[in-house]
């Protein structure tokens, strides 16, 4: 079908609007889920740390009294204070930071770059625009796409890499030391999921590099290697990726550990694929006997996919790549013991746009079947409901959740208040770090846990209104209450019942 290949004139100015819809698109989002202010303990970390390198500094001064900021996300050591995770990630937030006012605004070119680089990719490894296209458009419209670009966590930083290293080798031999730099970008920010992503194509490129720069090569990636275990262990970077034991490799190996891989998989092409029925209405609290439909589509994609490989020798490499890519990332789960829910959007996305890809060539084959009147029809459908049924109940689920967490920043805001010392009572768990979220200078509010040394507070933060925001678990908001202590009593200027749920 003619129609469904774009002319390689029309392409520059097609992945330049592609380009722009999605960075647009990802800003959107951040103002419709609120995520612009950070929402989890992940990402207030990643912030606090790009928030510190835009300030021109490795780490921040700790504060008086290290224990009343105690946060399972960030560290105080030998008198700094700095985040708990690998600092690439945060390094590129502060890049957006000083260049462009907006980590998220950093977000989203990261996203919209990969975006433009999935369809390059595929472009060249199947020498069909169509399939480029059609990969781009599913993934464009994906939910784990959408909503984790409109986040702070490193997922979309680290795909970025991953698929700047697989264009960079699409060059040949010549450009495998830029692609190993890419390789060590993306382990620079998820090194458990980068390895195992990028295993396949670190075999596959030395096997095509001649003797002597295969040997290079090897000499680079055991530098690269030893450079990253140093920086594991010297810093808290190893305990954190490994808490609880969630690396642990035998006993992992179990039946198990390998349905937990199943109903990630699962979870991943839900995701990716909103397509079936949940009765929840949105994605997070899908069950698991809601019907999967994708789950069944990228399945069949995969099957016929390694038929292919199977049966045509003569397979670009590339498509075998990206299989053998696919299984190490599915296999690379087998050691990795996630509690609480299969999270499977999340550990699959430095593989996403490959989760698109499998299904794409399927539609794509049904698509070149059809008449152009049917064709079009079925492209609108695939790509309408994914991108408004399930994407906006969950954006709307988002939304709710994050207001109650908002609740104490937009308060303060009515409240006029720029520095106010807030303390934190009754918080959920989820809400904690989130709560505590404080800038590394310590300017503007100062937030800390209510119980702590108060005391200790008062006299490290002096002069400043005291507040007390208290969560109500009846009502399921927090409440702004007058502080009283030791005979201090301070009266908010504004007291308000009305959460920020009412208030949407």
């Amino acid at each position: 079908m003619t129609g469904l290949r774009p002319a390689g004139r029309a392409e520059p100015a097609i992945l330049l609007g592609l380009f722009l819809l999605n960075f647009g698109a990802s800003l959107w989002i951040f103002d419709a889920a609120l995520t612009e202010t950070p929402c989890t303990g992940d990402e207030s970390s990643v912030l606090f740390q790009a928030q510190t390198f835009a300030g021109l500094r490795a780490s921040a001064p700790a504060p008086d009294n290290p224990a009343l900021f105690a946060s399972h996300y960030l560290a105080v050591k030998d008198g700094r204070w700095f985040s708990i995770y690998p600092p690439v990630y945060p390094l590129l937030l502060a890049a957006g930071l000083l260049l462009l006012g907006s980590a998220a605004a950093a977000v989203a070119l990261m996203s919209s770059a990969s975006l433009v680089l999935a369809y390059l990719v595929v472009r060249d490894a199947y020498e069909d625009r169509a399939l480029a296209g059609l990969v781009a458009a599913l993934l464009f419209v994906s939910p784990s796409f959408r909503l984790y670009s409109s986040s702070y966590y490193t997922h979309v930083g680290a795909l970025l890499a991953v698929l700047s290293c697989l264009r960079l080798l699409q060059g040949g031999a010549r450009a495998w030391l830029a692609a190993g730099l890419a390789a060590a970008l993306a382990a620079g920010i998820r090194p458990f999921e980068a390895f195992w992503v990028l295993l396949p194509a670190g075999i596959w490129a030395a096997r095509g590099l001649p003797r002597r720069e295969r040997e290079r090569a090897l000499a680079a990636a055991l530098l690269l290697l030893a450079a990253v275990v140093a920086v594991l262990l010297r810093g808290p970077y190893l305990d954190v990726v490994n808490s609880g034991g969630r690396l642990a490799v035998l006993p992992n190996l179990n039946l198990a550990g390998i349905a937990r891989v199943w109903e990630m998989v699962g979870d991943a092409a839900k995701w990716t694929l909103a397509y079936g029925y949940f009765a929840a209405g949105n994605l997070k609290d899908a069950a698991p006997q809601d019907l999967n439909v994708s789950f069944l589509w990228l399945g069949a994609g995969l099957l016929w996919a390694a038929w292919e490989a199977r049966r045509d020798r003569s397979a670009g490499g590339f498509h075998r790549l990206f299989l053998a890519t696919l299984a190490c990332a599915v296999l690379g789960h087998l050691f990795y013991a996630k509690k609480g829910g299969p999270y499977g959007e999340r550990r699959f996305f430095e593989a996403i746009f490959l989760l698109c890809l499998f299904p794409a060539r399927l539609l794509l084959l049904a698509l070149r079947r059809l008449r152009p009147r049917y064709a079009v029809v079925v492209l609108a459908a695939a790509l309408g409901v994914n991108a408004a049924w399930y994407l906006p109940a969950t954006i709307l689920r988002a939304r709710l959740g994050n207001a109650r967490r908002l609740q104490l920043f937009s308060d303060l805001r009515r409240l006029g208040e720029s520095r106010g010392l807030v303390y934190v009572a009754g918080c959920p768990d989820f809400d904690v770090s989130f709560c505590l979220r404080n800038r590394p200078d310590l300017s503007g509010n100062v937030f800390v846990a209510a119980g702590r040394d108060e005391a200790a507070v008062a006299r490290a933060f002096p002069g400043r209104r005291r507040y007390v925001f208290r969560f109500d678990w009846a009502r399921g908001e927090y409440v702004l209450e007058p502080y009283e202590r030791a005979g201090v009593r301070s009266t908010p200027r504004l007291y308000t019942q009305g959460s920020a749920l009412r208030m949407l």
